[in-house]
Parts: structure tokens; sequence; C-alpha cells
């Protein structure tokens, strides 16, 4: 083909040659027989000399592209190998070898910080290993991890800390697993494990102990000492098993595991599948909740303890499910984080309550000066339009900035505390207080305290449970209310249930209290009511 191609482009040459030639002879002929004046016959000259070089270039152009695509300096793709799939232990990956690499130009095949094989490299290998596994019923499973808390260590550290810490994870990864198994990285700090030719399912959990114990020893970073955790989902492949179902299945042990709390492993069974398949409709039906606003607010009084008069309220969600019934914030909630959907409904908390406490005060005499307490969740308070849905919930209620009060829990102060104080700081601007719920229930909020912009600590349930009956509640509570006390802070006793509880915490120099001592959360007008009835 390429001889032919030359062999045009030499003709089209000549032929250029000779069409310029005839022209000019032609336009001299005319001339001197006196057929054409000296100026036409130039004309005629020139235009055959013109369509010659063009008929020339256009000749040039086409030998230069052939020439061009056999060039040497035209780069040829190499593949992608992996010393880990080539395993004296694991003799069939030599069988796969051509199929198991994928062309280096298909875009992600490596993390450029790990250096480990990204999802779609992955997935091609789990692809393999299951032809592989069928054919000769060996077993596989995938083992997924995601780094607990690894938001808190590229705020209180940096980026560079959070990417030193990952490719201290990929090499502890790399040196636990066997030479036919894959490591990869899956996403910002989740990472995924390919195991295969494993006995039984005790096995894979032995090594995700394995893997656990590996990546939970310190981590030296600027000479401190960080230790970390990870949430590990598995699942092992059964005969019906395709690639995306294994990852689907893997997927849903992990976000199991999640739900349990931090280092919780989680191995994917039937009921996790039910459980999925729950979680889906879950999904759907909480989108749909909050696209029609089909919820509730009640609130819960929270009372001055000396004198059991109302201080102000705490608003609380509450989903009323046409066929599952009531449904619990702590079941619903998280889900709506998860699905980003806070922020939608957090704002129209904010409106209805702002709104119902501000019609409270203007009806009920003794209710001027009642504030209003609205929970904010951690994905709530990611956003950075949280700061202008206050602001506007406040200015279409007329409420009093000073009466609203921000609760947030401890755990955000733990987990995203740059993003979270940033945040606090800005509310606070608008001239709302800030509330810490549960304080005392983790420790990292006690020395963290000095940077929050807080007005109001409230004790954890756990220790007024105790407060009255063993000597341990009343001491940790005791310290929080000094606490309190030396930092001009107001402090509020949760989930109070008896008179015992109230006399010791008075008797600890505690102002307020809430619990269902005093009243259980209300319905708008049962509030009202309650709100009318002690002015009389």
């Amino acid at each position: 083909m390429a001889l032919v191609t030359d062999l045009l482009v030499r003709l089209s040459r000549v032929a250029s040659f000779v069409l310029g030639v005839v022209g000019v002879a032609l336009a001299a002929t005319l001339y001197l027989v006196g057929a054409a004046s000296g100026i036409l016959a130039l004309g005629v000259g020139l235009y055959a000399i013109t369509c010659a070089a063009i008929v020339f270039a256009l000749a040039g152009r086409e030998r230069a592209i052939p020439e061009a695509a056999r060039s040497p300096e035209t780069p040829q793709l190499p593949t992608v190998v992996d010393a880990s799939t080539t395993s004296d232990e694991n003799p069939d990956h030599e069988d796969s070898a051509a199929s198991d690499a994928p062309q280096a130009g298909t875009p992600d095949l490596r993390d450029p910080l790990t250096g480990l094989p990204t999802h779609l490299l992955l997935r091609d290998r789990l692809a393999h290993a299951l032809a592989r596994a069928h054919r000769h019923e060996r077993p596989v499973a995938v083992m997924l991890l995601d780094i607990d808390g690894f938001r808190a260590i590229n705020d209180a550290f940096g980026f560079e800390a959070g990417d030193r810490v990952l490719a201290a994870v990929a090499a502890r990864l790399n040196s636990t697993l066997r030479g036919g198994d894959t490591a990869s990285r899956l996403g910002a700090d989740e990472f995924g494990l390919l195991l295969e030719d494993m006995a039984d399912e005790s096995n894979f959990v032995q090594v995700s102990e394995r893997v656990s114990e590996a990546i939970g020893r310190p981590i030296t970073i600027d000479e401190r000492e960080l230790t970390i955790s990870a949430c590990t989902g598995i699942a092992r492949a059964t005969p019906e098993d395709d690639a995306d179902t294994l990852m689907r299945n893997v997927d849903a042990a992990l976000a199991a595991a999640k739900r349990r709390g931090r280092g919780a492993c989680e191995v994917f069974s039937d009921r996790i599948r039910t459980s999925l398949i729950d979680r889906v409709e879950l999904e759907s039906e909480l989108r749909a909740a909050v696209e029609t606003r089909a919820f509730d607010l009640e609130y819960q009084p929270i009372v001055i303890l000396h004198s059991r008069r109302i201080a102000g309220v705490e608003a609380l969600l509450r989903w009323r499910h046409a066929t599952r019934g009531e449904i619990p914030p702590s079941t619903f909630l998280p889900v709506a984080d998860e699905l980003g959907l806070s922020p939608a409904l957090g704002r129209w908390v904010l409106e209805q309550a702002c709104g119902q406490v501000k019609r409270w005060q203007n009806q009920v005499v003794s209710a001027r000066a009642l504030t209003l307490t609205v929970n904010v969740s951690r994905a709530q308070l990611r956003q950075p339009a949280l700061v202008a849905d206050v602001a506007n919930a406040l200015e279409n209620s007329g409420l009093d900035p000073r009466r609203l009060v921000l609760e947030v829990s401890d755990a955000v102060l733990l987990d995203d505390a740059g993003t979270a104080l940033a945040r606090l700081q800005s509310l606070k601007s608008l001239g709302v207080r800030i509330a810490i719920d549960d304080f005392g229930a983790r420790h990292a909020a006690l020395h963290q305290l000095p940077r929050i912009p807080v007005d109001i600590l409230k004790i954890d349930k756990a220790f007024i449970d105790r407060v009255g009956r063993t000597g341990a509640g009343v001491s940790v509570a005791h310290v929080v209310l000094a606490l309190g006390k030396s930092m001009r802070l107001r402090t509020v006793a949760e989930g109070i249930e008896a008179e015992e509880q109230v006399a010791e915490l008075l008797r600890l120099k505690c102002e307020f209290g809430q619990g269902l001592l005093f009243s259980k959360p209300l319905s708008p007008a049962g509030v009202g009511a309650l709100l009318r009835s002690s002015t009389r």
C-alpha cells in the first residue's frame, strides 16, 4: 500500500511540471501568432504556473501523511503488568497475563499517590479472578476498608500529612497480603483488597484482623505519632456472582460496618442483603418525604431547675410513616446525611421552628424570652449555605437571634474540627448562641473547648443517669459544671427522670434541666397549652 501511494505522489508531481510547461508554451504561442495581446498571454502563463504549484504542494502533503503514520517517533502503548499477578502461589495467573493487563493508555489505572491499582484495574482483575474461580472452584473475596475519621487528619494536620498517612497504609497493605492478592485505592480514604484461593470464610476474617493490626500501628508524621483504624466490609463470591454483584455486596457490608462504628468489620450475609433492600426502600421513601415535607416537629421544654419555669424548648423532628409507623430520628437522620438531604431538611426545621416560637412569644406573656434550640447535623455544618439558611429563618420569622440556640454534637468537633470551628464562628456572627450536645461523652471536646465559640454545655444523659445512684456520675457532672462555671457558660442537664437527680444537680449548681420528669416532647398545641397554664 505504501508503494502504491508513493507512486501516485510521484506521478502527481510529474503532472504538475507538465501542466506548468504546457501552460507557458500555450501563452507564448498565442502571443507570437497575434491571437492574444501581451497582457492576456502573460495572464494565461501565470495562471498555468499557479495551478502547477498548487498540484505540486498537494502531492507533497499527501506524501507527508503516510510518512508520519509510520514514523518511529510515534509512541507504542505499553501494558501494565503487576508482579503480584504472576506469583508462583497462583499459576493460573499466567494464563490470563495478557487479558489481565489493560493498556496503560486507559485512564486512572494507577493511583498516583500510592502506586496501587485504582477501581478500574481492580475490577478487571476481579472479573478474571471470578472466571478462574468458576472453572477451578477456588474461593474469591473482596475486602473494602474505609479509614475512620480521615477528614479530621486533613483538617488538623493538613493534606500533606493526610497523603503520607494514605501512602503508609498502602505500603502496609502491600506488605500484609500474599503475592497473588491485589491491594487497590478506590477513593479518598477507601482501599480494596482482592483475595484469592482461600480455604473458607474464616480465612478472610483472619486477613481482615491481620490488616487491621497492620494499619493500627502508629504512623509517625513530622515526629507525631498518629494511630488510625478502619471499618471493613468483606464479601465472598458465590457461583452466581459477577464483578458488579460482588462489589455491590461488599459495599453493603462496609456500610453495615460503618453504621456499627469505628474499627467494625462485617461479612456480607443474607441479613445484610435484607437490610440493603430495606435501606434502598427507606432512601426512596425519605426522598419523597423531604420533597413533600411529610414530617412533624415536637418540642421538649427546658426548665430552670430551681423554679421549674419553662425557659426554652428544643425542636425535635418526627417522621410518622404511613406503613412503618414512627421512624426514630436515629434511623432516618444518618440516611438523610448520606443522601445529601440534610440541608433541605434542616432548612425546613429552622423555618418552621423559628416561626412557631415567635408566635408563642407574641401570644403568651410569659414566653417573651422563650429560647429555641435546634440541632445541627454534621452534614449541615459542612455546608456554607447553613449560615444563610439561619439568617433567612431569623429574618422571615422575626425571631431575635439571641433566642436561637444551635446545638452540635461534640462528635462533629472530633471528626471535622477545622470546618466545624470556621462555620460556628460564622454562625456566632449572626448573634445566635452555640450549644455542645452530649458534652463529656468524648474526651476530644474537653481539650478543644477553649477554641470553640460555645455558650452552652449540655451534659450527656449517660452521666445524668448515674447522678443520685453512684459517685461516678456525680464526679463527671461536677467536672463539667465546674468547667462551665469557670468559662461562664450556661449548663443544661439532659435526660432528667428522677427528683433525686434534680436535688443533686441543684447541689452542684446546675442551672437548667431537660427530661421526662418535667415533660415529654409535645406537639405545638401541647406546648402552647403548657405555656399558657404556667402564667396562671
